[in-house]
């Protein structure tokens, strides 16, 4: 199986059966019997589930521990297969990325596509689970029952996404020193927190609660943003709210017993609507949610004051579409590999050389995160990883320390994937708002806020519109198996083989009703 490519062959062996009748699904052969068989084991695996829940639930109430670092125990109450979505396959998807077997850079996505089809064929073969085809049934949950042990899950929590990291703590950074805030400069690091998680587990970290503070106004703020280690921005940008605060609710995970360093920052508008010049202004962190985990430290964390700037010109870029969007919408067929969906060209100004470390584009289409794998951005010739957000809709690629653009230079940045699966379904990958393409001065040090103009760009969200490619529908392939060689046939033995066929099947699930075979013979007496 080539599990890129979503195609399976197998070299048929035929006896003399007139007609047949078998099922063909993503390349796996299944004899009609087993259906009937499966409906009966759903219902005991569904049984076998409730018990299993209410026995967490004893373990919880009677003080049971819980096993350190382990995840909840999933609970299933259907059989698993292509195409099919929901928190039982996130579960899944969670529990073989433990074993080693999901592999998806993009991590739980709650779609059961080619990629979670052959890591749960690859952890059949490896536990003795036949046939090893990656359909998730009767035989495969009773042996993941067999092997996970139980523990209690937490209310509201879901399955197999949040770990069990028992606390984190929350300090202040050595904050950056009092500076300027120019017009149009994008990313300003105000405050730097960190956040360390405990020993006993991984901790989600769901969101962080910024509130302006200082002598300001929330205008002279477009937008707060969290950045990371790195300064790439985590997550969209928002607004202030009429408390003057904003919620950054893009998940990040803190591994259990280490620490990450992350920052507030925000952007400046073109032009101020008001005069703010002079004005400064604080971010200070005033909640944080972990989920189940407890937070501890003292807030707020609050930054240094940065004061706002008018009359400092930073360095500029010029953007416009690049040449892999030749039309508005395309079709390509499942398995295509490599294709180059959408790209931009980036001119500097004449200011100063810039820097550019990262984008992050938005996939509005309606395929799922398993429809488009291996997703690289492409940025002079190299290919970075694009990494896909916790929603599945945002993929970010990081340029290391960054791409130099010398004054009035050009570079284009393209994004490419292979077509998985998703058959009739939409990929688009646009760039939602001008903050997702990370740019910075190298005189000043400052991000720069690309412009809103440019040809294939806008003012308005998404700020830059892709083409929209339309995924082709599966298809069957039948050739003669070349494996299958001539030979003599005995008289009175059974089961001799005469002939052989290799099936192809890319992207959807291919149903063969029947089967007919016009068995020619010759005799010479």
């Amino acid at each position: 199986m080539n599990s890129k490519n979503k195609v399976f062959k197998k070299g048929v062996s035929v006896a003399l059966a007139i007609a047949t009748s078998l099922s063909l699904s993503a390349g796996a052969l299944v004899m009609p019997l087993a259906a009937s068989a499966d409906a009966t084991s759903d219902l005991i695996a569904s049984l076998q589930a409730q018990i299993s829940a209410l026995s967490a639930q004893l373990t919880a109430l009677s003080g049971g521990s819980m096993s350190s670092g382990s995840s909840a125990k999933c609970v299933f109450t259907k059989s698993l297969t292509m195409g099919m979505k929901g928190d039982d396959v996130t579960c899944l998807q969670n529990y073989l990325k433990g074993t080693g077997h999901f592999t998806y850079s993009g991590g739980a996505t709650g779609f059961f596509g080619g990629v979670t089809k052959s890591a749960v064929a690859a952890w059949q073969s490896a536990n003795g689970v036949s046939p090893a085809v990656g359909y998730f049934g009767p035989l495969s949950q009773a042996k993941y029952s067999s092997m996970v042990v139980v523990v209690p899950v937490v209310p509201g929590v879901t399955p197999g996404v949040v770990s069990l990291g028992s606390g984190l703590t929350v300090s202040a950074g050595m904050q950056p020193s009092e500076a300027l805030a120019p017009n149009s400069a994008a990313r300003i690091p105000f405050t730097k927190v960190v956040l360390s998680a405990s020993a006993d587990g991984d901790v989600w970290v769901k969101s962080l609660t910024v509130e302006r503070q200082g002598v300001g106004v929330d205008a002279a703020l477009s937008e707060v943003v969290l950045l990371d280690e790195d300064g790439i921005q985590v997550g969209l940008g928002k607004t202030l709210n009429s408390n003057h605060q904003v919620m950054l609710n893009e998940w990040f995970l803190v591994k259990a017993g280490t620490s990450r360093t992350m920052w507030l920052g925000a952007s400046r508008p073109a032009s101020d609507s008001t005069s703010v010049a002079g004005q400064i202004i604080r971010l200070a962190l005033v909640g944080v949610d972990a989920g189940s985990a407890l937070v501890h430290g003292s807030l707020p964390i609050v930054g240094n004051g940065m004061t706002m700037n008018a009359s400092l010109t930073l360095g500029s870029v010029t953007v416009q579409t690049g040449s892999f969007k030749t039309v508005a919408t395309t079709t390509e067929d499942i398995g295509k590999t490599a294709f180059k969906f959408t790209s931009v060209r980036v001119t500097a100004g004449s200011q100063e050389k810039v820097r550019i470390t990262s984008i992050r584009w938005n996939q509005v289409g309606s395929a799922g995160v398993g429809d488009v794998a291996n997703v690289k951005t492409v940025f002079d010739g190299t290919e970075y990883d694009a990494v896909a957000s916790t929603d599945g809709k945002y993929y970010t690629s990081k340029f290391g320390s960054g791409m130099v653009l010398d004054k009035g230079m050009s570079a284009e940045i393209y994004i490419k994937g292979d077509i998985m699966g998703g058959a009739n379904r939409t990929v688009k990958f646009d760039l939602y708002r001008t903050t997702d393409l990370a740019v910075s001065g190298e005189t000043y040090g400052y991000g720069i806020t690309p412009p809103t103009s440019g040809t294939g760009f806008t003012s308005t969200n998404p700020w830059y519109f892709a083409s929209q490619v339309t995924v082709g529908k599966g298809s069957l392939n039948v050739e003669n198996a070349t494996t299958i060689q001539a030979q003599n046939i005995a008289v009175n033995l059974s089961n001799q083989v005469l002939g052989g066929f290799s099936v192809e099947v890319r992207g959807e699930p291919v149903s063969v009703a029947k089967m007919i075979f016009d068995i020619a013979t010759t005799s010479t007496g």
